[in-house]
Order: C-alpha cells, then structure tokens, then sequence
C-alpha cells in the first residue's frame, strides 16, 4: 500500500487517481493543499495508489488500449472507404452515361 495522494488538477491526474483511495484532486492554492493533506494524513489510511497505477498503467493495460484505437481507426477508414466509393458510384449515376465519342 502506497502514500495518501493530493495533486492539482492538471494533465490527467484526476483520471489516473479516480480509484485511488485516499486520493483529493484540489484546487491549485497553498490552502487547498494543507487542507487535504491534513484530511487524507487524519484517515491514517495507505492508499492503493500503487496497484491502481500498476493495473491500469502496466505495459500489457497501455498495449490494449493502443490497439483498441489502432481497431477504431481502421474500422473508420474502412467505412470512410466504402462511403466513398458508394458516394463516387452516385455521382457517377446521377451524371448519366457518358458520351458516344465523335466518329
């Protein structure tokens, strides 16, 4: 078990400790920083901070998530793809056969 966290909210902290407990995201003032490290320290509580981190930052957690964009994006370009030729078959339609070429 890790150390109590209290950080500002900036970059993705708010998101990396929404299941670390005791954690506080504060506003960024001296005041704000020595109320919640006085609350989180009154709890005498370890935190789960590390195993949180751990699980949802580990090498094989990150590679997941990198290929699930990697998914989306090639599923996207596929129906981009197929939109498109589905689009340039209309237009080809709407402008009806093409010319006979002059003898």
């Amino acid at each position: 078990m890790g150390l109590p966290v209290v950080t500002a909210p900036v970059g993705d902290c708010a998101e990396r400790l929404r299941d670390v407990q005791p954690s506080l995201v504060v506003p960024r003032s001296a005041e704000s920083f020595a109320d919640a490290a006085e609350a989180v320290l009154a709890a005498r509580s370890r935190s789960n901070g590390r195993e949180t981190i751990a699980r949802t930052l580990s090498l094989d957690a990150v590679a997941k998530r990198v290929l699930a964009v990697y998914e989306r994006a090639l599923e996207a370009t596929d129906v981009t793809a197929r939109l498109r030729v589905s689009i340039q078959l209309k237009i080809e339609r709407a402008k009806g056969p093409a010319p006979s070429p002059a003898p």
